[in-house]
């Protein structure tokens, strides 16, 4: 090995965040495959209930609810990010006040803070979306496994 590659260091381990990262990543794969295998588990029972005509009714009857919340949740999202843009750009196209570089300079970047910050919440709102969906459609799974159900 030459001298400058034994001068370059290590990387350092992954960070407390880094690894509580990857414990979120390998809970939802854990969940994710559960929600296959359950709901493999489910449509695969050629003598459940929901193969009946009551059943499957019943059965698409609760799928449609769900992805009916989905939709009012998602589109009460849109709605936000939507005024939450608008309220942005209008800021963003304002220039009052801005007399020196200096106020200028901190303006613009109260810009892109914003714009950042709108793009975080935006993320958070999607991906708490994303998994209440997962957990709720596990449940329900759940639910329709147990014995009578």
């Amino acid at each position: 090995m030459s001298e400058s590659a034994a001068a370059v260091p290590a990387p350092p381990p992954p960070g407390k965040s880094g690894l509580q990262a990857l414990d979120l990543l390998r809970d939802r794969n854990l969940r994710l495959a559960a929600v296959a295998m359950a709901t493999t588990e489910y449509f695969a029972r050629p003598d459940a209930a929901h193969w009946t005509p009551d059943g499957q009714a019943e059965t698409f009857e609760e799928l449609w609810q769900m992805q009916a919340a989905v939709r009012e949740r998602f589109f009460a999202l849109q709605r936000n990010w939507a005024d939450g843009w608008f309220k942005w750009l209008r800021y963003a196209a304002d220039l009052g006040g801005a007399n020196t570089l200096s106020k200028f300079a901190e303006r613009e970047y109260n810009i892109a803070a914003q714009a950042v910050q709108l793009v975080g919440a935006q993320s958070e709102g999607l991906l708490g979306l994303v998994e209440n969906v997962e957990i709720g459609y596990l449940y329900w799974l759940n639910r329709k496994l147990q014995p009578g159900a």
